[in-house]
């Protein structure tokens, strides 16, 4: 992340704390983290070994105020903890974990995790209603790091790539930003699992072909088309985007972990 990270982590009114001090909070709302070196840790519940218990928000209230990094060999077996990570699920360690013992981490507070809904596909990282005029304003920075892009830049950047393919209009337009309420999904490029309620994006009706693409799958293939500058496509996405868009694409492909995403073997095992 950037130096605004560095910034935001100084602003931030939370107890500087060591990660093998740092227990298991209460719920997933309170489970965001921000190292001293910018690296920003959002959780969303634990993978169980039961195959048939592997949701997201799976919070076990039995863990709270626990070191999970000791508690879980001995109350749950995990196999570690589902972190959201620029558009896709990753399997990580708590912020206790031997990984990450001593560096200094402070414990973000008041933001929570804005999924779409029935009839609103934003998400985003948004400051929670606590009465100041802040309240409900989205962290940008901290949408990227978990999204990839924040939903209005990859509103944007959807629908004009549906123009430059001949696929926009009034009404609809494909590809687009979409959800499942009722099921989970996987992507059709990639096999990432598409959680339910998570975003996603869609090249054609649900059943059609690459219906249903991660936020991780498209930036990829958006990347992909970018990497010949001189072809049709290429140059009207680069003539067509504004400048603070490519550069947020751009940052996309540089924002690594090397934790492993979570892809549908990990439900059919």
């Amino acid at each position: 992340m950037s130096n605004m990270s560095s910034t935001f982590y100084d602003t931030l009114d939370s107890p500087e704390l060591f990660g093998k001090d740092i227990t298991f909070p209460a719920n997933s709302d309170m489970a965001m983290y921000l190292s001293a070196r910018g690296e920003f840790y959002c959780y969303m519940g634990i993978c169980e070994t039961d195959i048939n218990r592997r949701e997201l928000f799976s919070w076990p209230y039995f863990l709270h105020n626990k070191h999970i990094y000791t508690a879980s060999k001995k109350l749950i077996n995990m196999l570690g903890m589902y972190r959201l990570y620029n558009g896709c699920i990753k399997l990580s360690k708590f912020v206790d974990h031997e990984l990450f013992q001593n560096m200094q981490w402070k414990q973000i507070k008041n933001y929570f995790v804005k999924l779409p809904t029935v009839n609103d596909c934003y998400f985003g990282i948004v400051r929670c209603n606590d009465g100041t005029a802040e309240s409900f304003k989205e962290n940008p920075e901290l949408t990227r790091a978990c999204f990839g892009l924040t939903y209005y830049e990859l509103s944007a950047l959807t629908e004009i790539y549906s123009e430059i393919l001949g696929e926009y209009n009034a009404y609809q337009h494909y590809p687009k930003i979409t959800r499942s309420a009722r099921s989970n999904n996987w992507c059709d490029l990639t096999d990432m699992w598409i959680p339910k309620g998570f975003p996603y994006v869609a090249f054609a009706a649900s059943g059609g072909a690459y219906s249903h693409i991660s936020l991780h799958g498209f930036y990829q293939h958006i990347g992909a088309l970018l990497v010949f500058p001189h072809s049709p496509v290429a140059e009207d996405l680069k003539s067509a985007l504004p400048q603070e868009l490519m550069q947020s694409l751009q940052d996309v492909s540089l924002r690594w972990s090397h934790e492993p995403i979570v892809y549908r073997s990990l439900f059919s095992e």
